[in-house]
């Protein structure tokens, strides 16, 4: 629980360049002194801390989200994780909500259950509507998992993977990060 304390001096030392910083976990949010965490790391030098995304459930209020950034700087991200199985309307009214202040990139992981494909995709289409940009991430094949994607799984998702291929670009660079290889 106290790691940060170590860490937030090391990342002021004139020996670290740029960076940038995921908050994550389990549920970072249930960290108790997450807010003072961020009130921290929002005070190093803009020239060395570059951004910070806080990878999340969102399980918590919308109120939550905004006392825990209020008088924070603009280099925050909330990254809700969208889960199909998982999903309910809650959570697109909490992004939606949370867009009206925050910066907020929800990250959506595309199931290779074809049961969730049509839900995936309102929910999608839900942030195009709503001008709210997203990352796509697929299941990644390990020695007690394998993914099982159809061969039209491409064909299924293409234009949100377009999509997120241009919207990416643009968050990169505005992150100066431009130069960061997507590979």
């Amino acid at each position: 629980l106290q790691a940060y304390r170590k860490v937030i001096p090391i990342m002021k030392s004139p020996r670290i360049d740029n960076f940038s910083v995921e908050l994550i976990g389990g549920e970072p949010t249930l960290h108790p002194e997450l807010k003072h965490i961020i009130k921290k790391l929002d005070g190093i030098d803009r020239d060395k801390f570059i951004y910070c995304e806080l990878i999340t459930n969102l399980s918590r209020t919308v109120d939550y989200f905004k006392d825990l950034f209020d008088g924070i700087s603009s280099r925050f991200v909330v990254k809700p994780s969208y889960h199909p199985e998982y999903y309910n309307k809650k959570f697109t009214n909490k992004i939606l909500e949370l867009s009206k202040t925050l910066k907020i990139r929800p990250t959506i992981v595309i199931s290779d259950d074809q049961t969730h494909t049509k839900q995936t995709c309102q929910f999608l289409d839900s942030l195009i509507d709503n001008e709210i940009e997203y990352d796509l991430q697929m299941l990644y094949c390990t020695e007690i998992y394998e993914a099982n994607y159809t061969e039209h799984i491409e064909d299924i998702y293409k234009k949100y993977f377009d999509h997120n291929r241009s919207s990416r670009s643009k968050y990169m660079t505005e992150w100066s990060l431009s130069e960061m290889s997507e590979d």
